[in-house]
């Protein structure tokens, strides 16, 4: 099953307390990296503000890091990580970082690659993967890398930075020795196979380049990834890892345009065919003849002629195909599964995407086409199947916009297409639900198109809020939402509290394009809920049956009356665990449209604006004791107070109401009209 929400790192932090490394596997520390370029920060980095930079990404990329560095120099990478408490063992690894790094775990230096220095002179580049075992004793931990770059055109972390079980770790590095092992033998096999084949028949020259490309990749593969070539031969230098990598890639496609000239030379232009090889052999010599600083600069260049090259052939191909030339389909099959990979590792080498390297896996699969006649019909059906998982991919994701997955994971369904109709649970919940308040009036000021937008506009803002603080939109009735919190109350009060914020930051965005400011009004009230689907077979809905669902209503319509931005249920208030975190009053004792019985409502301050909350406070408790006094039927007391708390707070609303109401009933009195001001409230 798909991970949700996998945890990145933000500004330098990165916190993996919920992560569970033996269910979900590693994972990759990749976002937000602190960044603090030509400064080696160990010692003095409190004193220093960091840059923060996308990792992985090459440190010249503009778009990656506020200030761009230049490609040669030397930065320091910081991310503290927050791990699960009482861990298993846990380490960390590294691949590509160019091109030389040495990393810092709580201060101590735990693993080098290469020499890092200040300049050219004083640095060592190489390249090598590494496992760093992540201490026992903590919870929390600072990696700081420092990393050096004068040799290569792109500097900094160029691949992603895993954390996970040593296990796990252990495991992966077995796995990816003996598939890259497999490739390399089977490769190099293939490659001296059809080179004994050329050299029994000098004829068909085909035999002659695949064989050549076939080597290539063999020795390519064990350059990249974890790097094998190092373990077989320790003391080989950076530099002549760097040229074979050029070497084999700027070859391979240079061979490879030969060999489909080979194949196919009535389809294939001659002179295209020679143009491409005269542009191509400069490139090569560069590499054989200068140093990584010059050459590594070129590559750019060449990955442009190469998508010419591969583009041609994809077209000369298909003219083979429609011409039904013997062996072209099986060829164009191949051609596909090396084109993409090569593609991959372009975008992966300019840090576009952050995939890895599969050249070598695609050439496999290309020399496999070649060899196998029989996988076209193997090819056809993982191309069918792979397709409709897509489209049915496409599908879920589709309907999930219209169906919560909070929803399904309420009733324990993986996928929509578990549900059935008459599927229920019931379950204590918070609800909420907020309005805009006149909203009628607004929308009739506008077109249909500009009340679209406007809604949309709104919600927008408010469903990550409420998403994020463990609840779910369980449906939109026009402008207005009811949202779900299954956890906590506390969730439901957060949510209010931070969508009036946020509706005053919206507020000053319309203000500026000359749009009137909106108001919202949000209840909320705990209870016990039903959720299940509803409907027939062919049509059904989830829906959600409960009489708390009608109080959380109603107490959403009591905020218009007292012109309040927060009510809350004595039900709701009484189940949250740390009261003394918020700021509340009781506002009134209320027997709600549709209920016989009285509830309790209390007003949160803590959605208004820091002003208005110190005057409420500071009659609170003289407001509360005349609404005690005002549910008491002590009226005239109630009265008194009422006024002096008027006259310390004019903006006060509910206070304005009560005292309207005591006037009311002491010039009609109580007996007589009690129960139509009760009913008022």
């Amino acid at each position: 099953m798909e991970i949700k929400n996998i945890p990145k790192a933000k500004q330098g932090k990165i916190d993996l307390r919920s992560w569970n490394f033996q269910n979900n596997g590693m994972i990759n520390l990749k976002g937000e990296w602190g960044f603090y370029w030509k400064k080696f920060i160990l010692f003095d980095k409190g004193s220093l503000k960091p840059n923060y930079i996308f990792v992985p990404s090459s440190w010249n990329q503009k778009e990656t890091v506020s200030v761009a560095p230049d490609k040669f120099g030397y930065a320091s990478y910081q991310l503290s990580i927050l791990l699960p408490k009482k861990s298993q063992s846990l380490s960390l690894k590294f691949d590509l970082i160019r091109t030389a790094y040495e990393v810092y775990v709580n201060g101590q230096k735990l693993c080098s690659c290469g020499k890092v220095g200040i300049n050219s002179t004083n640095s060592q580049p190489f390249i090598c993967s590494k496992v760093i075992p992540i201490p026992l004793d903590t919870n929390e931990v600072e990696i700081i890398i420092y990393v050096s770059n004068f040799h290569h055109n792109r500097g900094g972390i160029g691949s992603n930075i895993k954390v996970g079980l040593t296990s796990q770790i252990q495991l992966v590095q077995q796995q990816n020795f003996v598939i890259d092992l497999l490739l390399t033998g089977s490769l190099l096999i293939m490659g001296l196979y059809y080179l004994d084949l050329y050299f029994l028949r000098k004829k068909d020259n085909s035999m002659l380049f695949f064989g050549l490309i076939c080597l290539l990749t063999s020795l390519r593969t064990l350059i990249k990834g974890e790097v094998y070539l190092i373990r077989l031969i320790p003391s080989v230098s950076w530099e002549t890892l760097v040229k074979i990598d050029y070497i084999t890639f700027y070859c391979g496609i240079l061979f490879f345009t030969l060999f489909h000239y080979s194949l196919f030379p009535k389809d294939h232009s001659k002179s295209f065919t020679l143009s491409m090889v005269a542009l191509m052999i400069p490139f090569i010599l560069i590499v054989i003849l200068t140093s990584p600083y010059i050459y590594t600069q070129t590559l750019v260049y060449y990955e442009v002629i190469s998508c010419v090259v591969f583009l041609f052939g994809l077209y000369s191909i298909v003219i083979s195909i429609f011409k039904k030339c013997t062996g072209s389909i099986i060829f164009f099959l191949g051609f596909l599964s090396l084109f993409f990979t090569v593609l991959n590792d372009f975008l992966h080498d300019a840090n576009i995407i952050h995939t890895g390297y599969f050249s070598s896996y695609g050439l496999f699969t290309f020399i496999f086409f070649q060899s196998v006649n029989l996988s076209r019909r193997f090819v056809k059906a993982f191309s069918d199947v792979e397709l409709l998982s897509i489209q049915l991919k496409n599908t879920n994701s589709s309907l999930s916009r219209f169906v919560p997955e909070e929803f399904l994971q309420l009733l324990n369904k993986n996928s929509i297409v578990d549900i059935n109709l008459g599927d229920q649970i019931e379950k204590k919940m918070t609800i909420l639900f907020s309005d805009i308040r006149s909203f009628t009036n607004l929308s009739e000021t506008m077109s249909a198109m500009e009340n679209f937008n406007f809604i949309n506009s709104y919600l927008k803002r408010m469903n990550p809020i409420i998403k994020s603080h463990n609840g779910f939109i369980d449906k939109y009735i026009g402008d207005c939402i009811m949202a779900l919190f299954p956890k906590k109350p506390e969730d439901a009060l957060n949510t209010a509290i931070e969508m009036q914020k946020e509706i005053r930051i919206y507020n000053y965005h319309r203000s500026k394009s000359n749009y009137k400011p909106i108001d919202v009004g949000i209840g909320i009230h705990t209870g016990y809920l039903m959720l299940g689907t509803i409907g027939g077979e062919e049509r059904m809905e989830g829906t959600v049956i409960s009489d708390a669902v009608n109080v959380a209503s109603r107490v959403e319509e009591l905020t218009k009356r007292y012109k309040a931005s927060i009510l809350i249920s004595k039900n709701s208030l009484e189940d949250i665990e740390n009261l003394d975190k918020y700021q509340f009053r009781i506002l009134d004792r209320v027997k709600v449209k549709g209920k016989t019985t009285t509830i309790t409502i209390y007003e949160i301050l803590d959605g208004y604006t820091e002003e208005k909350i110190e005057k409420l406070l500071s009659t609170k408790s003289v407001f509360e004791l005349g609404v005690n006094l005002y549910i008491n039927l002590e009226i005239e007391d109630a009265f008194e107070i009422f006024k002096e708390v008027y006259k310390k707070n004019e903006d006060d609303f509910a206070c304005q109401l009560y005292i309207k109401r005591c006037e009311q009933i002491e010039r009609f009195g109580i007996r007589q009209n009690w129960d139509e001001v009760q009913s008022d409230s």
